[in-house]
């Protein structure tokens, strides 16, 4: 037994502890690229994030562990031996890679990877012969960093193990306690596997145990939350409420008629821009009190002084998860997006087919290949009847060489298309120049664009300029007068001007309505989330048709501001000004963001917000048992008229 401890086990245990140690070096390379995502870390993180680590170790090395462990003469065999090591290198390897991506993917999404991503990268189409040497060139340094890492795994598998073991004699004794021995072991890598022996194995909303919501990230690694997450497609139904019809008393989705308490111009045509990752923080108009507060978006900074400005919320951190919020008002409570979910194919009758049976004609333009993200597919699902890519436009030329059609050229493109249209329409726009890798498109021409602090800055810029001579064209047609235009992001991106980005000011988005006859204009602080647009829409058009929507009509309100939105399994609901963050079981956050928007001074339970704090949770509560409910029993529909 001491020889087999020695000669089998001693070898394995070094090499798990130099492996818990290159995890360890990781998250610390992770925290130094993405340091202003945790502004205020802790040890804890750090310290927490082994057990994390462990348990992704024993997942990734199972296997080689059973195999190379077993205490009979055939594990000493060279091939057999080799074939372990190969095992040993190419699971770890995985696992390293993994880490690098993720330590240049995180900003784009601010979460570890999850096994949706599978999905996600399925639907998107993405053009890798393109889009992948763009990648490596950017982030070469992560690519020798696994490069290296990996070396190391080979020479960690000249550690010499078994040699006297090899050689001793196998009686029965000895292979008794051997064998004993070995099911011990086992035993405690199956036990780091789940994380311990407590009631449910460990996933990634325990990290929230550790350290806020903000800062899971960092304890999580990505092996941990790409394998425990597999299969992990459909929802659960809470019972917070005794039923959907209780639930549905305190929120309901079902909008039966819309009122509008502001007085509107004639309005008999739509356009919704939705600007790839806008985020309040490329406006100027969002911080009055800094005169010096830089403006990378000068024109829509102009157009937001002559409209109804509001303190948007974005619903996700990815385009696939904006676009269904934005259009149908189903914001993505849950790991996937709508999309990409199980629930895809559930029967929904969305507001942008309510226009069409209205007389709309209903169109999309986005300047990315057909079939990118599968939007084509969702679009005419839900009721677009046109639908623009770039096979739709007539010059191939003007392709940027990495997503699409550049935002300058095909804004002119969908100007002459919209001059088209028979009125009245309902056009929405995704732009996609603001993205990585953040380069000016070859039509950018002599415009100095702010440099900026991030690349994000720039690109925007360009954007905002693209969109300026949009509306220099269209101003002048026969339709613009009487015209809606309804700017916002489908996502926010981060950029580094702010000190903090954290759950809070990574979901700031702008939400406009802009009328070029409209004679008010007016900032709101309340919270509008995406969800929230088009039942206030059908409210400004005066639509009196029913609808199902996960939002609220803004202009006639009949419920406290609030927004919500899920990430990795914790949900958040904006409320009063107040951020609540719940972990499904439990309130784990609860924070003022006016005077506290870096999320320091957590107020969960203290005496003086329990009032705010229980509200905010009896919504949210009922908005997660509304939605999971009518996803999974397919409910998404209500009776038209």
């Amino acid at each position: 037994m001491k020889t087999y401890l020695k000669e089998k086990t001693g070898p394995v245990l070094l090499k798990i502890i130099i492996l818990t140690a290159i995890y360890t070096l990781l998250r610390g390379i992770f925290y130094a690229c993405n340091a202003s995502y945790f502004p205020h870390v802790q040890a804890i993180c750090f310290i927490a994030g082994i057990r994390f680590d462990l348990s992704a170790i024993a997942y990734l090395n199972i296997i080689w562990c059973i195999a190379v462990l077993l205490p009979i003469p055939i594990s000493n065999h060279k091939i057999y031996k080799t074939i372990c090591n190969i095992y040993f290198v190419i699971a770890n390897s995985l696992g390293y890679m993994l880490q690098c991506i993720d330590i240049a993917y995180f900003p784009y999404v601010s979460k570890r990877l999850t096994f949706d991503v599978f999905s996600y990268l399925g639907h998107a189409n993405f053009d890798f012969h393109t889009l992948l040497p763009l990648f490596l060139a950017q982030y070469w340094y992560l690519l020798l960093l696994w490069i290296a890492l990996t070396i190391c795994l080979v020479y960690m598998c000249k550690i010499p193990d078994a040699k006297l073991y090899a050689t001793c004699k196998h009686n029965l004794k000895t292979i008794c306690g051997n064998t004993l021995l070995y099911g011990i072991i086992i035993f405690v890598v199956f036990s780091c596997m789940r994380g311990g022996w407590q009631l449910r194995p460990l996933t990634s909303v325990q990290a929230g145990k550790y350290a806020s919501a903000q800062y899971t990230p960092l304890i999580l690694n990505t092996p941990f939350t790409l394998i425990t997450t597999i299969g992990q497609t459909g929802l659960k139904e809470p019972n917070y409420y005794n039923s959907l019809q209780q639930a549905e008393l305190l929120y309901s989705p079902i909008h039966t008629r819309y009122e509008c308490d502001i007085a509107t111009p004639k309005v008999k045509n739509i356009v919704f821009i939705i600007w790839e990752g806008l985020s309040q923080e490329l406006l100027q108009y969002y911080y009055p009190s800094q005169p010096d507060y830089p403006s990378y978006c000068p024109f829509t900074d102009s157009l937001a002084r002559k409209a109804w400005v509001y303190n948007g919320i974005a619903n996700g951190r990815r385009t696939m998860e904006g676009i269904p919020a934005i259009v149908c008002g189903c914001p993505t409570l849950m790991e996937s997006s709508y999309i990409e979910s199980p629930y895809a194919t559930n029967t929904i009758h969305s507001p942008v087919e309510i226009l069409a049976r209205n007389g709309y004609n209903t169109c999309f333009f986005h300047g990315a290949k057909n079939g990118s993200l599968n939007f084509e597919s969702y679009c005419k699902s839900i009721g677009y009847k046109q639908y623009y890519g770039m096979d739709q436009y007539p010059d191939a030329n003007d392709y940027d060489g990495n997503w699409g059609i550049s935002d300058r050229s095909y804004l002119k493109y969908m100007a002459q298309v919209l001059d088209t249209l028979s009125e009245p329409f309902f056009a929405s726009v995704l732009t996609l120049s603001s993205h990585h890798p953040f380069k000016l498109p070859k039509d950018a021409g002599n415009y100095t664009y702010p440099q900026g602090t991030h690349p994000m800055h720039r690109v925007s810029a360009y954007t905002d300029r693209a969109l300026s001579e949009f509306f220099h064209t269209i101003e002048h047609t026969s339709w613009y007068k009487h015209t809606l235009f309804v700017i916002t992001g489908d996502h926010a991106y981060q950029g580094s001007y702010r000190p903090n980005n954290n759950t809070y000011t990574s979901y700031l988005i702008p939400v406009i309505f802009y009328h070029p006859m409209a004679d008010t204009a007016f900032y709101s602080r309340e919270y509008v989330q995406q969800t929230d647009i088009m039942p206030s829409l059908f409210a400004y058009l005066n639509i009196q048709q029913p609808m199902l929507c996960y939002g609220q009509n803004i202009f006639h309100r009949t419920m406290p501001d609030m927004a919500f939105n899920y990430l990795l399994g914790n949900y958040q609901i904006f409320y009063h000004q107040y951020l609540l963050q719940y972990n499904g079981e439990e309130v784990t956050g609860l924070y003022y963001t006016p005077t506290d928007s870096s999320l320091n001074y957590n107020m969960v339970n203290h005496s003086d917000t329990r009032s705010i704090q229980d509200s905010a949770l009896l919504y949210l509560q009922a908005a997660i048992q509304s939605y999971n409910y009518r996803m999974i029993h397919n409910m998404m529909t209500v009776k038209q008229k």
